[in-house]
């Protein structure tokens, strides 16, 4: 589809009263006087028009609030940065949209607004997906349909805990050349996507190409079901860890062997994600900007998650069990199968024994498999042809590179993408989403009254899991069913 692009100076001469996002590094260059718009990670709404950025908080001098109730300011009031969603230059004069492009000029090279044709690609309506769930959705194209395929960079809850996630596209096919995806904020969250990239993977006929915790792709061949599979701790209670052991018959002559281990999270996950975050009230901002900014406590964030959160593999060799990998949350609306390679000649006997371990509740196993591992896959970006947001605005540049320059998406965002496969695809592949970008759950930032208990849960796990066990209780009680994020 053919577009005409203006640059944002192009705009200042003009005097166009287009809205655009501002990136959050540039935040700080908007001059005082230009009329913006921002919205809170908590639903808060303002029109500003008098306002100054500090190191640690946006100050609104002059303006009105817009959402949850229209009214002036009276006086001014603080919002801390980590509390910001978007940040929207809106309605400028030809003077102050030439002041800002003059003031910001990375910016107005680097934010392009395109103006589309009339004429619209068809959109088919996408497949219905189950509720709940956490993080961005990717919607793959099947040739008829938009098909519920991938939920990524699940767990990023702040920008410090930023990550790339790389998922399998078992829906989406190849039609035209190219292929189509969409991705949509359907949940009470803000969602900043950095890269969202497309990888093709040939291999022969009858192989497959799944992940690795890292990221990593490889081939895999055919594999073999366990003979036992059994569980072990106690499933209702968070006070035990649980989870599965499973025995497979050793093959004979393999030297490299793959676990493919195919699980979601159950959706007690999101539910405790979010209310811990409402547990410290207004203090969730600084803890957002200590996750970002400081690197110990971003760190033993993330060990923290990592042992109570990931699905942890272990092999039984010489008389005792050695852990070999971790696997990251994925999410409860879909199951994702990632795998674990290790060296087969290592471990005696004439079975392999694994253990799955987690916090319980946290995961839900459904399919494990032992596969000869055939090496690292070879991967090809496609090319990203287009990106258009619901309201016709041009995002391509925001989404092709991971390079700090965010699509912000709202609750009700969604984004329909283009890709040209690549020339010499071979029959046989697999198409994989890599995404990078982190998350803000809504949550209530009114109560002061919990913090002490959101600090008790990052410090002790007996009484995190006491907690949590309890307030989980108390909700399925409350709503007759899991509870929903």
């Amino acid at each position: 589809m053919k577009t005409r692009a203006f640059l944002l100076l192009g705009l200042a001469v003009v005097g166009c009263v287009r809205n655009y996002e501002v990136q959050r590094h540039d935040w700080g260059l908007i001059e005082s006087g230009t009329k913006v718009y921002v919205r809170t990670h908590g639903g808060d709404a303002f029109e500003l028009d008098s306002f100054a950025f500090t190191v640690s908080a946006l100050v609104a001098m002059r303006g009105r609030r817009v959402s949850p109730a229209g009214k002036s300011l009276h006086q001014p009031i603080q919002i801390p940065l980590d509390s910001l969603a978007v940040v929207r230059v809106r309605r400028s004069s030809p003077a102050a949209t030439a002041a800002i492009a003059l003031g910001i000029s990375a910016l107005a090279t680097a934010q392009v607004i395109m103006i589309a044709d009339s004429k619209d690609p068809v959109r088919p309506k996408p497949v219905p997906r189950p509720a709940g769930g956490s993080c961005p959705y990717i919607y793959s194209f099947d040739g008829s349909r938009y098909v519920f395929d991938s939920e990524t960079y699940a767990g990023a809850v702040a920008r410090g805990l930023e990550r790339t996630d790389v998922d399998n596209l078992d829906h989406i096919r190849l039609v035209d050349g190219g292929y189509r995806l969409a991705m949509a904020n359907e949940l009470d969250e803000t969602q900043y996507t950095d890269e969202l990239s497309l990888l093709v993977a040939d291999h022969p006929s009858g192989t497959r190409v799944f992940t690795e915790p890292s990221g990593a792709a490889r081939v895999v061949d055919r594999g073999i079901r366990p003979l036992q599979v059994s569980e072990f701790g106690n499933r209702d209670s968070l006070l035990t860890r649980s989870g599965w052991e499973v025995v497979f018959a050793k093959p004979k002559g393999l030297e490299r062997a793959a676990l493919a281990i195919t699980a979601r999270n159950g959706p007690i996950l999101s539910f405790v994600t979010a209310h811990m975050l409402s547990l410290m009230g207004p203090a969730v901002y600084s803890w957002y900007a200590l996750m970002n900014t400081d690197s110990t406590s971003r760190y033993e964030m993330t060990e923290w998650m990592r042992e109570e959160t990931y699905l942890h593999v272990q092999l039984w060799n010489h008389g005792s069990w050695h852990p070999i990998a971790a696997l990251p949350a994925v999410g409860p609306s879909l199951s994702k199968t990632q795998v674990v390679t290790f060296d087969l000649r290592e471990y005696a006997g004439d079975t392999i024994r694994v253990k799955l371990e987690a916090t319980p509740l946290v995961w839900q196993l459904e399919m494990i498999e032992l596969a000869p591992d055939l090496g690292p896959a070879t991967l090809r970006r496609a090319e990203m042809l287009r990106a258009q947001t619901e309201d016709g605005r041009d995002v391509t540049e925001l989404l092709s590179a991971a390079d700090g320059k965010y699509h912000v998406a709202l609750n009700g965002s969604r984004v329909e993408m283009e890709f040209r496969a690549p020339s010499d695809a071979g029959p046989v592949h697999t198409v994989l989403a890599r995404t990078t970008g982190h998350y803000y759950i809504a949550v209530d930032d009114t109560d002061r009254s919990q913090l002490h208990v959101a600090l008790r849960i990052m410090t002790d796990t007996q009484f995190a899991r006491r907690y949590f066990l309890s307030v989980w209780d108390e909700a399925v009680a409350q709503h007759g069913s899991l509870p929903e994020h």
